[in-house]
């Protein structure tokens, strides 16, 4: 029947989860049973008989029946609205060609309820069902009342057992049929995860009948630690069958929960949705804080929330920054670098002094309790350098170059923003000339001149050191032509370094240089040592 389907799939109604699910095995018990087709009965002057069992449809009782799934009937036993322990149904009675009685009938059925879920033991999958039953009927087809006596054998932990049921009407004509009858029980897992938006769901196989599997999910809320309500939901079959499933809610008794679940159909007229109400439970073995409450309704074991989420700044090298992070559920705190943790950072706060570039990188915090864990949005720190106006490193310097030969003043300057260069001769910009090394090609008297840099920024602007540039007429104005030295030359700390430059720093192209050390060698003229 497309009803078992129907509530697999409300059953998994509860658990689309994320980070930290927990699971505890559930069941779910229908509140009626099903009754299938009876053995043949042999009917002197009728032939073979059949007797179908259906849903009570409230007046005559005709047979429902369900064209979708082959002419099959419903065979539903239900419990009468407000009447504990009283289940009516409707039947047929029927040869392969006409239809020789139908009406409906009302049985009582034991009322005990060991474990006070609202499913009567004698119909509970875990329990023994061997039980009778009695009460009456009304048959449309003759207009007779009867008597009815029902006898249930099932073995405790079956989803399926005997029946044989007895009429005799008031003509004092009797009859007896007996079949199969299933209970609409389903075992599977729950799941749930608990955070601001609570998320339960529920996998369940059915034990009857094949075993079809459902799942589904919902939301919940918890309105106290003895009791949650959940959100109505639509579920959906192997089909493509689309159902809604009523809200509902679920009450704690030490770590059991119990609650109904209720499709929206349940009109007798349409057979696959005759089953309706169900009771579902489970155990819920999580107890985080060992408070005794489960942790699916105590508010004390929530996973923790980011109630403020850290913020991104913008910083100046040399300030001190602090980030903050708010989270609910009393947790503890990991502040991470670009995805790397900072191994002292475990609190709220994150205290960075003395920011350097360095610094800069995104920023997130982990909050974890026993529930779970939830990291926060990453905060973004961008650090600059603190502004500074201009200031000279390297400061061009005075030259005398031949005519005709390349020159090059060189000027650097640090300062935050990095500054810009403009050379100046003789107070006078040079077009162009923006680089820290001015190159003077061929130098000629009018090169001659006073040249200056100066390096600008947002902080403002500094003027370097004049470097006068003098052009000479002398060709060789560059030419080392000797260099003499003479002294003790040893190991260590006497050995001799000589040095010398050639050209000054404007003078560009290739010299000849000739360097000799003959010291050994003296001893032939009598220097000693």
């Amino acid at each position: 029947m497309k009803s078992l389907t129907l509530f697999f799939l409300i059953a998994q109604a509860f658990s689309l989860l994320h980070a930290q699910t927990k699971t505890a095995p559930v069941i779910v018990h229908g509140k009626s049973v099903q009754l299938l087709p009876s053995t043949t009965v042999a009917v002197v002057g009728v032939g073979n008989v059949t007797a179908y069992f259906s849903t009570y449809n409230g007046s005559s009782g005709a047979l429902l029946i369900d064209n979708a799934r082959g002419g099959i009937v419903s065979g539903e036993l239900r419990p009468r609205t407000s009447t504990p322990g009283l289940y009516e149904g409707g039947y047929a009675q029927a040869t392969p060609l006409i239809v020789v009685d139908y009406g409906s009938y009302a049985i009582s059925i034991p009322t005990s309820d060991s474990d006070g879920n609202g499913i009567p033991d004698a119909i509970q999958y875990e329990r023994i069902g061997t039980f009778t039953a009695t009460g009456s009927g009304f048959s449309a087809s003759s207009g007779l009342t009867f008597s009815m006596s029902v006898s249930f054998v099932r073995s405790a932990g079956s989803a399926t057992g005997t029946y044989s049921a007895t009429t005799q009407n008031s003509a004092g004509q009797s009859n007896t049929v007996s079949g199969v009858y299933s209970l609409l029980s389903y075992q599977g897992t729950v799941s749930y995860v608990r955070s601001t938006s609570n998320s339960m769901s529920l996998s369940v196989t059915g034990l009857f009948q094949g075993g079809l599997t459902a799942t589904g999910s919902t939301t919940y809320t918890t309105t106290s630690a003895d009791q949650l309500s959940y959100a109505a939901f639509s579920i959906r079959d192997a089909s493509g069958t689309t159902y809604q499933v009523r809200a509902g809610t679920m009450t704690r008794s030490g770590t059991v929960y119990r609650g109904t679940l209720s499709l929206v159909d349940g009109l007798p007229q349409t057979s696959w949705g005759d089953f309706t109400d169900y009771v579902i439970q489970f155990s819920d073995p999580n107890d985080a804080n060992a408070d005794g409450v489960p942790d699916l309704t105590d508010p004390t074991a929530l996973p923790p929330s980011i109630a403020t989420q850290p913020r991104s700044q913008n910083s100046t090298a040399g300030q001190n920054v602090t980030l903050t992070a708010v989270a609910t559920g009393n947790p503890t705190y990991q502040w991470s670098k670009n995805g790397l943790l900072i191994a002292t950072a475990t609190s709220a706060n994150l205290d960075l002094v003395n920011v350097q570039l360095t610094d800069a990188g995104s920023y997130t915090v982990t909050a974890t309790n026993s529930s779970g864990g939830v990291t926060s949005n990453a905060a973004v720190l961008t650090v600059a350098v603190a502004p500074s106006p201009p200031v000279f490193t390297i400061q061009p310097i005075s030259l005398t170059i031949s005519r005709g030969n390349t020159v090059a003043l060189t000027a650097a300057a640090t300062g935050a923003p990095t500054p810009t260069l403009q050379w100046r001769k003789n107070g006078a910009a040079l077009a162009g000339a923006t680089n820290r090394t001015l190159v003077i090609p061929a130098a000629e008297s009018p090169s001659a001149g006073n040249y200056t840099c100066i390096a600008t920024n947002a902080s403002g602007n500094t003027l370097s050191s004049a470097a006068n540039l003098a052009v000479s007429d002398t060709a060789d104005l560059s030419r080392l032509t000797n260099l003499s030295v003479r002294t003790n030359a040893g190991p260590d700390a006497q050995t001799l370094i000589a040095g010398f430059v050639v050209g000054g720093p404007a003078a560009i192209g290739s010299k000849n240089l000739l360097v000799r050390a003959i010291g050994p060698s003296l001893r032939q003229f009598g220097v000693p040592g």
